[in-house]
């Protein structure tokens, strides 16, 4: 299909926003080894070594992912989500001394890698971009996240509100939106 479009801002929008905040885990103060939830929006998370105690904010769920040797640190993966992903954030909470030292996961790929720089009890707020960072491609279809506290050197983490941004595509055309120009070729624009 041929098509005219007005020149200016276009915006396209593929996938949706998502927010976890593990109300729904059924995790309590004991360690548990390997597990599944479904969370909110009925995504389901697979987990290894976590709990739910102590958590980021008081009286608010979240997961705490374990640390010790390579074979039983904490992870927590979800199931795929259509759509691709932008960004990724996080509130992180270093629960002992030891500083967290976790890895951000797209597809299996490394996207960033989370160090705490606060103390005992301290709380950050992260955020990260998804791109493959071989390529600086952005994730633009199905993929799935993890968060792993697999790292040799990292401490128990709290994790809570994880949240995802769909991927966007936003272009900017040199003209004012008083024009329109000839697209000659196929596309969708949402």
């Amino acid at each position: 299909m041929l098509g005219w479009i007005l020149l200016g801002w276009i915006g396209v929008s593929r996938g949706f926003a998502g927010l976890e905040t593990f109300d729904g885990t059924g995790l309590g103060n004991d360690w548990v080894a390997a597990g599944s939830f479904t969370g909110q929006q009925a995504v389901v998370w697979n987990f290894a070594h976590a709990c739910g105690i102590p958590t980021v904010y008081t009286s608010n769920p979240s997961i705490t992912l374990r640390t010790g040797t390579a074979t039983n640190k904490g992870w927590l993966a979800s199931a795929t989500f259509t759509g691709g992903i932008a960004r990724v954030s996080a509130a992180f909470k270093q629960v002992l001394s030891d500083p967290v030292d976790c890895v951000v996961l797209v597809n299996g790929m490394a996207i960033a890698n989370y160090t705490s720089t606060g103390g005992a009890g301290s709380v950050e707020a992260a955020s990260f971009e998804a791109y493959d960072i071989s390529n600086r491609i952005p994730f633009t279809n199905e993929f799935t996240l993890t968060v792993s506290n697999r790292l040799a050197s990292g401490g128990r983490v709290a994790l809570d509100d994880l949240e995802w941004d769909p991927f966007r595509l936003f272009v900017r055309l040199d003209k004012t939106g008083t024009h329109t120009a000839y697209a000659g070729n196929d596309f969708d624009v949402e």
